[in-house]
């Protein structure tokens, strides 16, 4: 029995992609390193989030966005309480639904004029309007008792997961428990 091999070439062209490097990146205090534990695309501009401090002297606490030439804050970003480096304690499940941007992640409270402002106590979990962030529902009633990790959307509902195992009233979001 003879064996024959057909041999497929399928003309490819391989690109190569440069690494750019993002202004100089974040920064932390000098207590804690820096870590971007979310990206994604918010109105087309990179968005992430996790434990950062600021960008240069751009105080960022946490989520920022790339504006094509350095990186930019939302608003106050989120915060943990008053100390220097618990700002930025953040962000780690971003997600854009129903047309509005939500970040869930270990944090207490999400943007206000300061840290601390018990209007925007969110309790890890909080949504973007364009200027500033906000609990879902009233301050203090929302969010989780722990840590959000992951965000996604299924059948047009927004789900969540992470280390909590209880939840607050959250406004029509749909939380996934023991994932």
């Amino acid at each position: 029995m003879k064996k024959i091999l057909f041999l497929i070439i399928i003309p490819f062209q391989i690109y190569s992609q440069q690494w750019y490097n993002m202004n100089s990146g974040v920064t932390n205090s000098a207590v804690f390193s820096p870590i971007v534990l979310g990206i994604t695309s918010h109105i087309n501009k990179i968005t992430i989030g996790g434990y950062f401090k600021q960008s240069n002297s751009t105080i960022l606490n946490g989520i920022a966005q790339w504006d094509g030439s350095s990186w930019q804050p939302m608003g106050l970003g989120v915060w943990v309480d008053l100390s220097s480096d618990s700002a930025g304690n953040g962000g780690q499940g971003l997600i854009e639904y129903n047309n509005k941007f939500y970040i869930g992640g270990n944090f207490f409270g999400a943007g206000g004029t300061y840290i601390d402002d018990t209007l925007h106590y969110a309790y890890g979990l909080a949504k973007w309007d364009g200027t500033d962030w906000y609990p879902l529902t009233s301050p203090g009633t929302c969010g989780v008792n722990n840590s959000i990790l992951a965000m996604g959307v299924y059948h047009n509902r927004l789900f969540f997961s992470g280390g909590f195992s209880q939840t607050y009233d959250t406004s029509g979001v749909h939380p996934a428990l023991n994932m």
